[in-house]
């Protein structure tokens, strides 16, 4: 049987007050919500531009810590440097998933490192950075309310 035909056919019992089993009803609301008016074009479009926005997002973020590490930058009295793209990779990990907040506090830095002539610390910098990315990320996602408590963690991580 068809599933449009086998759909009607779990209309009418349903219309008529028959019960269905388990397996007839998953298959009645399936139906309904994915295959009818062919509505699953519109989760995959919506998947597509769920996927759309993150890349961008990605990108967008990978770009602004790499810009504000490489280029605003205020000496210290260690040899390092002091500079904004902390306070980038807060910005993105208020809002992204703990992974894509890692990879833009990770890899922006670490791109960072890798032009500035500090390719030595690459690695180290792509972990550490991502790691508190990915935690301030994580803690956001926790509980809302742990925002501003995780920013000051997050910091607490890079001073120590």
């Amino acid at each position: 049987m068809r599933m449009a035909a086998q759909y009607e056919l779990l209309k009418e019992l349903l219309n008529s007050g028959t019960k269905l089993s388990f397996g007839q009803e998953f298959f009645y609301k399936f139906y309904q919500a994915f295959i009818l008016k062919d509505r699953w074009m519109q989760y995959i479009q919506g998947v597509g531009t769920t996927l759309l926005v993150t890349a961008m997002a990605l990108a967008l973020g990978i770009a602004l810590v790499y810009i504000t590490t490489m280029f605003i930058k205020l000496p210290n009295s260690i040899g390092g440097y002091l500079n904004l793209g902390d306070g980038f990779i807060l910005l993105f990990a208020g809002f992204l998933h703990p992974f894509t907040a890692f990879l833009v506090g990770g890899s922006g830095s670490a791109l960072a490192d890798l032009t500035g002539g500090y390719g030595t610390y690459a690695i180290a910098t792509l972990i550490i950075k991502g790691i508190e990315g990915g935690l301030i990320a994580l803690l956001v996602r926790r509980n809302a309310r742990l925002r501003f408590p995780a920013y000051i963690i997050g910091a607490l991580i890079m001073i120590g």
